[in-house]
């Protein structure tokens, strides 16, 4: 995929943190300050440079989550941090902030998560995780989808869980499965089922999705991760709603929900010598396709006239809702 932001954080094969620019000018140099939060963003690093517009972090803890000050020779300084965080238990897992908004803002880092379940995490990943802080855990699974992966959260000072069941059946991940096990892939038109999955998903959970915006405008709930089992498709509704909420370009909220591929089509990889028939159809159910996210933007036009009119009407998101929401999440 083609990078879309102006300056990203990547992990390197050895772990270095990897911060690249993409300047409009051409001009890559510039200062870089780090923190462990980013109001702390204010200690100089230092740096061996990779190329005119790439560095590479030196010499920071590799157990913290670390935030980036950007300072340009001109223009305005940036935060900027690694989005897809290093969790082997949870490699979906992905910070929603850096994405600009019309109105000049921007999305805070290190506020609210995306990820698939958290039931694999290693001793490692929840360390990692106790840093972060975390308040809140919106859970989007099923109670079957949670008895059989339990999610595994750091133990010292544990987040809140927040159960939020966003559940279809014919969506059910085991169901699919089962189809597939049981040699049945043809029957599981996958472009059409999930098309008609995100559709539903604008009418079908109203106080589920209400709740959830109402919740991340307390800045007491924060930080926080919102799941479901793969965080490709009812997290990335969820995820699209919030960052479009807080005026994210559709354009730059589409990228977003695209960035699980990088993660799907590891799994697909990995998956594919399983199955001797029905490996095709697993993938195109792990992709995450623009078509379904958009079939959904499409419908609540459709429905309701414009996505304002859905937040007020439908999610009963009052403008003073909306001014938390803002005030909790963008800088």
């Amino acid at each position: 995929m083609e990078p879309t932001e102006r300056t990203l954080v990547e992990r390197g094969p050895r772990g270095d943190l990897i911060i690249t620019r993409y300047a409009s000018n051409g001009d890559g140099n510039f200062l870089l300050y780090a923190g462990t939060s980013p109001d702390t963003a204010d200690c100089p690093v230092e740096v061996v440079r990779r190329s005119a517009s790439s560095v590479t972090a030196i010499g920071l803890d590799p157990s913290r989550r670390h935030y980036f000050r950007i300072v340009p020779p001109d223009g305005p300084a940036e935060t900027v941090a690694e989005r897809i965080l290093p969790l082997t238990g949870a490699p979906n897992f992905r910070d929603l902030g850096g994405y600009p908004t019309s109105c000049g803002r921007r999305v805070k880092w290190g506020r609210l998560f995306r990820s698939g379940d958290l039931s694999e995490l290693t001793p490692g990943d929840r360390a990692y995780l106790a840093t972060l802080d975390l308040k809140t855990v919106f859970d989007l699974r099923s109670f079957r989808e949670i008895e059989n992966q339990q999610n595994r959260l750091p133990e010292a000072h544990p987040p809140e869980t927040v159960h939020l069941p966003i559940y279809d059946e014919k969506a059910d991940p085991y169901f699919i499965r089962q189809q597939i096990l049981a040699g049945n892939p043809d029957g599981l038109d996958s472009e059409k089922f999930l098309t008609e999955f995100y559709e539903n998903l604008v009418t079908g959970f109203i106080p589920e999705i209400s709740a959830f915006l109402k919740a991340l405008g307390d800045p007491d709930a924060l930080p926080a991760v919102v799941h479901c089992t793969i965080g490709k498709d009812r997290t990335g509704f969820l995820s699209a709603v919030v960052l479009l909420a807080l005026g994210v370009p559709p354009e730059m909220v589409l990228y977003d929900y695209e960035l699980t591929n990088v993660f799907t089509s590891k799994v697909f990889e990995a998956v594919r010598p399983l199955f001797e028939q029905g490996a095709e159809t697993i993938g195109l159910f792990l992709q995450a396709r623009r078509e379904y996210l958009t079939a959904a933007l499409d419908t609540i036009n459709t429905q309701y006239g414009s996505f304002g009119t859905y937040l007020g009407e439908a999610l009963a998101m009052t403008e003073r809702d909306l001014e938390h929401l803002r005030e909790t999440l963008l800088e």
